[in-house]
């Protein structure tokens, strides 16, 4: 009788009628895990970034640091000798461990749950895109620093070389060399160096700078002091940011990543109030940043973020905006770009809208290989949290609708008030003729109406009414309403006061009206009048 479980058909790997099989990874693969993997080759900088940073945090937990503030991250580019380097003072390798450490390929001992880097992939990044890829470090407290040359030029060679068979262990064992040299035993840092870059872009100052500022765990712009006010882009939302955030028990990862080619220059995130067109001219700014949270069905937190609110939040933003879209961190670095949360509203459009970021929270948020996205198949922690996510984005593109509607029916009140401007200060040479002003007259009253239905519908809706109030002057609606004129001659005209009066003193009075509506600001106008008639009913309207 067969077995319940079905085992006698089961057999293992290798254990068949044929030979023993010895199974070998094959030498591509290296070039997959190097400049195949990634569309953009600037990703090496964050690859290398993310271990650097990872290691400021176990040198923290050791003690070899103070704290994370102590941690350094430094990139130097020499575009005139073709070299790259990226330097942390972390805890370094210690002298017996290196090989095994940067040896061993994707066999990282990192903790997944805690570390940002966990497959031991990242550091071969480098390997595309130069002649040699370089490894030093120090241990603290050790005599001996250690440099692992991997000899990418050879890799190159190698691999193309249909005649070789060495697999992927073999090939990194050729390519790999290793030598010692004298160190300060207080000495401890990692430093990574790519010589004779072949990627142009990589040595771009600006680019890497751009790049970055979006993408590395590093933090906002300080707030602007005369000191640095023309030296940094503005951006005066970050303590805003940090407290919504430390209010919901959140901390941002921050760390600090100078380039030393430009004098030292701290990076940071590259967010600003300013908001430009596609020439890079400023249009707009920021009036203010909102926080938001994003729970599970047991209201726990699955993301935390913010987004900027403007009067332009009905205009996608020009490609000038390097902070434009929503971008989504893990641990503080972006996960994909400014476009993988598109796929999140229903309408593509609406993600260039804002600027803003999102936080997810927890380890269920498993980055994938490319780091584009995270590993969501049957992940439901990552599948609720897109359900909650698509319902968040719908309240922005509400807000955007309503924006656009302020906008438009505010536009036409500017317009009619511009127009009776111009009427009294060219008077009959303006060019406007009555007809064309009481239809302008007609539409700012229609549009008047519309906003008034608009303020009922976002009465409790903060970031709304923040729009409203930026765009609309409400002291412009006086000039809308015959009680800014006719009106309150009416009610002068019905009063007891005026009655009582004889016919010619009637006469001066409403010629006192109407020169005060001729030559005041309506506002003016309108509080002058109401004085009067309370002095008149005061001395005749008895």
């Amino acid at each position: 009788m067969a077995p319940e479980n079905g085992s006698e058909n089961k057999q293992k790997i290798g254990k068949a009628d044929e030979p023993e099989h010895t199974y070998k990874i094959g030498k591509n693969v290296i070039e997959t895990l190097t400049s195949g993997m990634y569309a953009d080759s600037m990703y090496i900088f964050r690859e290398y970034i993310q271990n650097a940073a990872d290691q400021i945090d176990v040198a923290v937990e050791e003690r070899i640091l103070k704290s994370k503030d102590d941690g350094i991250i430094e990139i130097t580019i020499d575009s005139d000798n073709r070299k790259i380097a990226i330097r942390d003072n972390a805890t370094g390798i210690r002298e017996n461990s290196v090989l095994r450490f940067l040896g061993d390929v994707a066999n990282s001992a990192k903790d997944r749950e805690k570390r940002k880097g966990f497959r031991g992939i990242g550091r071969l990044g480098g390997l595309g895109y130069c002649d040699k890829l370089i490894f030093e470090t120090s241990y603290s407290g050790e005599p001996k620093a250690s440099i692992v040359t991997l000899d990418a030029k050879t890799l190159k060679r190698l691999i193309q070389n249909k005649d070789v068979t060495l697999d992927a262990a073999e090939i990194i064992g050729v390519i790999t060399s290793i030598e010692k040299k004298d160190a300060e035993s207080d000495e401890h840092f990692f430093q990574v160096t790519l010589e004779q870059v072949s990627d142009d872009e990589l040595l771009d100052q600006e680019k890497v700078r751009t790049y970055l500022s979006m993408v590395a765990p590093v933090p906002f712009y300080p707030e602007p002091t005369p000191e640095n006010e023309k030296e940094i882009p503005k951006f005066t939302f970050a303590k805003k940011i940090r407290k919504f955030f430390e209010k919901n028990n959140f901390k941002i990862d921050e760390y600090h990543v100078i380039n030393t080619t430009l004098n030292d220059k701290p990076i940071y995130k590259g967010y600003q109030n300013a908001i430009f067109d596609k020439e890079g001219n400023v249009i707009s700014e920021l009036i203010d940043i909102e926080g938001f949270t994003i729970k599970d069905s047991k209201k726990e937190l699955l993301a935390i973020g913010w987004y900027g609110i403007s009067d332009h939040l009905n205009k996608m933003m020009s490609v000038k905006n390097i902070d434009r879209a929503f971008r989504i961190r893990k641990d503080n670095i972006t996960i994909g770009d400014q476009h993988t949360l598109t796929k999140f509203f229903k309408e593509d459009r609406f993600n260039y809208y804002f600027k803003g970021e999102i936080y997810v929270i927890g380890s269920s948020f498993m980055p994938n290989g490319r780091r584009d996205y995270f590993n969501d198949d049957e992940n439901k922690t990552v599948k609720e949290f897109e359900k909650e996510l698509a319902k968040k984005f719908d309240e922005f593109c509400k807000l955007a609708r309503y924006t656009s509607t302020i906008q438009s029916q505010y536009s036409k009140i500017d317009k009619y008030n511009e127009a009776i401007e111009e009427v009294k200060e060219k008077k009959e040479n303006s060019g406007w003729t009555r007809v064309e002003l009481n239809e302008l007259k007609e539409n700012a009253i229609k549009a008047f109406n519309n906003l008034e239905k608009v303020k009922q519908k976002i009465d409790e809706n903060i970031p709304a009414l923040k729009v409203y109030d930026n765009i609309v002057d409400e002291s412009k609606f006086d000039i809308l309403s015959d009680s800014s004129a006719s009106v309150s001659i009416n009610q002068v005209k019905s009063s007891n006061m005026f009655i009582s009066l004889p016919e010619k003193e009637r006469e001066i009075v409403l010629i006192i009206y109407e020169v005060i509506e001729e030559n005041l600001p309506q506002k003016q106008a309108k509080q002058l009048r109401i004085k009067i008639v309370e002095r008149l009913e005061e001395e005749y309207g008895r």
